[in-house]
């Protein structure tokens, strides 16, 4: 009973220290990765992207979540992301890869993103398919102009 009488402070006080390493290592790196769940951006296009941030191993990260394009319109539509990120002198390099499909037609897109680690703005670009559901539709390729994209709060 002596013993726990000791190792039980001793574990609360080390959980504790633990806790704070950890958070200000979050505080001295800004804003990326938060460990508040999930950071978004907006696009100059309107569209909005919402990313939950997973750290893996060394300055390696997942990243995933949706884009949401036309925002509060009858053409709004969501595309769920997935890709990786990492930190390389004072940026974030991402990879993505979205996907999609609505009533007419299927479309995924490939494209990196950059974003400076101050201030996690920056612009994406990529690579666009679609492929129309009907045998009369347009197949349709394109590469997109760059995106600016600037950190908001999450809706």
């Amino acid at each position: 009973m002596k013993i726990l009488k000791v190792l039980v402070p001793c574990f609360i006080l080390m959980a504790a220290l633990l806790c704070w390493v950890g958070l200000s290592d979050v505080e001295s790196a800004n804003l990326w990765p938060n460990n508040r769940g999930e950071l978004c951006w907006e696009a100059d296009s309107g569209a909005i992207l919402t990313l939950a941030i997973t750290r893996t191993v060394g300055q390696h990260y997942l990243v995933h979540g949706t884009i949401t394009n036309n925002p509060g319109t009858q053409e709004e539509y969501i595309q769920c992301v997935n890709g990786n990120a990492e930190i390389i002198n004072n940026q974030v390099i991402m990879h993505f890869s979205t996907s999609g499909f609505d009533v007419d037609e299927v479309y995924v897109s490939s494209g990196r993103a950059e974003l400076e680690l101050a201030t996690l703005n920056g612009y994406a670009e990529g690579i666009f398919i679609s492929r129309a559901k009907t045998s009369s539709g347009k197949d349709e390729i394109r590469v997109d102009d760059p995106r600016v994209f600037w950190l908001i709060s999450c809706p």
